[in-house]
């Protein structure tokens, strides 16, 4: 069995990316990583290997939102599905490849 240490993770991001669908949904990014979320938020915000919607307008992450222990196909596979599902739920999303 591969090793499960990735993750999907959700930042969300400030107003400053353009006005939000529903006023109470924020905006979001979704991604995955083999790193742990926060360092990865980390390193989006100082510029390295960054988003430029997370290192210019990001928040915090949304841990509730996210997802852990799987493998890279699995991650890669669940963003683009929980992009496509928080889309789907009225959210503005970036990322989710």
């Amino acid at each position: 069995m591969p090793w499960q240490n990735c993750s999907v993770y959700v930042v969300e991001l400030a107003d400053t990316i353009g006005p939000r669908k529903r006023p109470t949904f924020p905006n979001l990014y979704v991604g995955q990583t083999a790193e742990e979320p926060e360092q990865r938020l980390t390193n989006h915000l100082q510029g390295h290997r960054a988003s430029r919607h997370v290192r210019d307008h990001g928040v915090r992450l949304r841990p509730e939102l996210g997802l852990s222990g799987m493998t890279r196909e699995e991650a890669e596979k669940s963003e683009a599905e929980l992009a496509q599902n928080l889309k789907f739920l009225g959210f503005n999303v970036w990322g989710g490849h």
